[in-house]
């Protein structure tokens, strides 16, 4: 899962976050937005525009519904154990929800905490 919180939907603003992990060749699934064909463009790759209630399913492969599902999943850990969390800390929590779900055991979270530094404890 790719986690940067965007300030825009613009194509500047998806390069600077995004295209590092969009590779030639591969296939780019978005939502309306035109932002994401000049991102296409410029990595090469295939792009399927998966368009809520207009396109929601291309080669029975990529649906939209996928990224529905994944939105819903993190805003029901937000609203539900989080009880709401500020705008400001959203990169935060957005990392804590990738690695809770990630089934890490405890060594193997405290590394990525500390950016794969050995931990030693107190």
């Amino acid at each position: 899962m790719i986690t940067p919180i965007l300030s825009a939907d613009t194509t500047a603003e998806i390069a600077a976050n995004l295209s590092k992990n969009i590779a030639a060749d591969s296939v780019l699934c978005s939502d309306g937005s035109w932002a994401y064909v000049a991102i296409a463009k410029q990595k090469n790759c295939d792009h399927k525009r998966l368009i809520n209630n207009k396109v929601r399913v291309i080669d029975k492969i990529y649906h939209i519904q996928t990224v529905n599902g994944a939105i819903a999943h993190f805003k029901s850990w937000v609203n539900g154990q989080m009880k709401g969390v500020a705008t400001k800390y959203l990169s935060h929590y957005l990392a804590w929800f990738k690695e809770s779900n990630a089934k890490l055991d405890n060594l193997q979270i405290l590394k990525a905490a500390y950016g794969g530094q050995q931990y030693y404890g107190t």
